[in-house]
């Protein structure tokens, strides 16, 4: 399993997705079967367009769950789909994207197969606002969250189960402009984690030896 979360970028000097990355590899580090990896991408461009991809072929993860914050948001937001467009905003280096197609030629829209209606109503079961969400934006998160999906798609001849991908938005915490507690949305992340790792699919994988664990 990868776990990523964002640095600061423009606006937000702090970003809470690192934290949240880091408590999560703590908390799923013994869980058995899976071996966790955890990275801290920087907020720029050219870092996603070329480290994201050479992790995704090094680690080879049968599980990838991205974690970035929606200023805007007051509930967690599970991703359906990441397009193939880049806004003009200025990142972390104060750099433009270097094309608005991330892959030029590339599929216009790329989805996840998880359920993101499923995830959510498990949260909102378990009193965690959060809501299924059809876009991650045109930013960095949609800029990792499609160059993950399109490298899982392009493992299927290879695998027999392709990797997973997900991306998770979190709102801002109370204190930061936000109306979750920091432990709510901790405690709504985990479940994410739980609940993808509990799916019958993932059941079966876990049981191959631990050279092919995520």
């Amino acid at each position: 399993m990868l776990l990523t979360g964002f640095g600061p970028f423009p606006g937000v000097p702090k970003n809470p997705s690192m934290a949240l990355v880091e408590d999560l590899a703590d908390a799923f580090r013994d869980t058995l079967g899976i071996t966790l990896h955890k990275r801290i991408l920087s907020t720029e461009w050219n870092t996603v367009r070329y480290e994201a991809p050479a992790l995704l072929d090094a680690i080879r993860p049968d599980i990838v769950i991205h974690f970035g914050l929606c200023r805007g948001a007051n509930a967690i937001r599970i991703e359906r789909s990441a397009y193939n467009q880049a806004s003009r905003l200025e990142d972390a280096a104060n750099i433009l994207p270097p094309s608005p197609a991330i892959l030029p030629g590339g599929t216009p829209r790329l989805d996840t197969p998880l359920s993101t209606a499923h995830l959510a109503r498990g949260l909102r079961l378990a009193g965690i606002p959060a809501l299924p969400s059809l876009s991650a934006g045109r930013y960095l998160c949609n800029y990792l969250y499609y160059l993950s999906l399109d490298w899982a798609a392009k493992q299927s001849p290879v695998r027999s189960h392709p990797p997973l991908v997900l991306f998770v938005h979190i709102p801002p915490a109370r204190g930061d402009g936000g109306y979750l507690e920091p432990a709510e949305i901790a405690r709504g992340a985990a479940a994410i984690l739980s609940d993808i790792l509990q799916a019958p699919r993932l059941a079966a994988h876990h049981a191959v030896p631990a050279s092919h664990a995520a």
